[in-house]
């Protein structure tokens, strides 16, 4: 075979080749506009400056809270935010290198 031809058969993928190189680019690709989502918003901001409830922080942000709850649940699973029934807080990533005011912001890369 040489280089750009690919091999086509009928033979099932072999169990060494699994799906996971595949779910860790659509899994960073989701993480990355999460994160990039909640950066535009002002979300770690918000949340830095006394924002604790989805209420409070779609306020500052001028977001629907009902879809900010969203975007809050899934910067939880991500790890960048914790949450402590309905007050959220920053994880320690996100306090270290997304808040905007922060001395490491990074939220501009």
């Amino acid at each position: 075979m040489t280089r750009g031809e690919t091999a086509v058969s009928g033979a099932a993928p072999s169990l060494q080749a699994g799906p996971a190189a595949v779910w860790e680019l659509i899994q960073g690709h989701t993480r990355y506009w999460t994160v990039a989502t909640a950066v535009r918003l002002g979300v770690f901001g918000a949340v830095a400056h006394g924002g604790r409830t989805s209420a409070a922080i779609a306020a500052s942000c001028g977001a629907d809270p009902v879809r900010l709850g969203g975007l809050l649940d899934a910067l939880v699973g991500i790890g960048l935010l914790r949450r402590d029934g309905e007050d959220v807080a920053l994880g320690e990533v996100a306090a270290a290198f997304l808040v905007p005011d922060g001395p490491a912001y990074m939220g501009d890369l």
